[in-house]
């Protein structure tokens, strides 16, 4: 019963706050939903960067005990160097406009483009490191 009670309690969270945005102008209901996609974004990447965490336990569980501090810095490199690869080249590559080919991005290499600027990629970047993250953690730990 307490879960249901939850339940009706977000429930009316919720349409409080859309029934707020009613009385709000165009600008105030787009920042508003921004804002609630950026949370969005930073709630999905701490759950996907708890991936990370998850398979270096499995892989702790797998080894010896005096290997496992080894194994606990290897998962941090791991991460460490999928943040640097992605933050240089990988977002460029996957996300940054084509030239022409259709096949791969040539700009947003490093934060340098000028469309860091815009609110929410960031958020949007955190999230996908965090899953390149996991693919180096998947792959090394195989």
């Amino acid at each position: 019963k307490a879960g249901y009670l939850d339940f009706i309690g977000i429930i009316h969270y919720f349409s409080a706050v859309f029934t707020a945005g009613l009385n709000m102008d165009l600008e105030e209901v787009e920042s508003l939903a921004t804002d609630l996609e950026v949370f969005w974004l930073l709630y999905a990447a701490i759950l996907v960067l708890f991936m990370v965490t998850g398979y270096a336990m499995r892989e702790v569980g797998s080894v010896s005990a005096k290997s496992t501090k080894h194994m606990l810095i290897k998962n941090m490199f791991d991460a460490a160097i999928a943040a640097y690869s992605f933050w240089l080249v990988g977002y460029g590559f996957a996300f940054g406009k084509d030239a022409g080919n259709g096949f791969i991005g040539v700009n947003h290499f490093a934060f340098t483009s000028e469309a860091w600027d815009e609110r929410g990629l960031y958020a949007v970047w955190l999230f996908h490191w965090g899953y390149a993250a996991n693919v180096a953690t998947i792959v090394s730990g195989a």
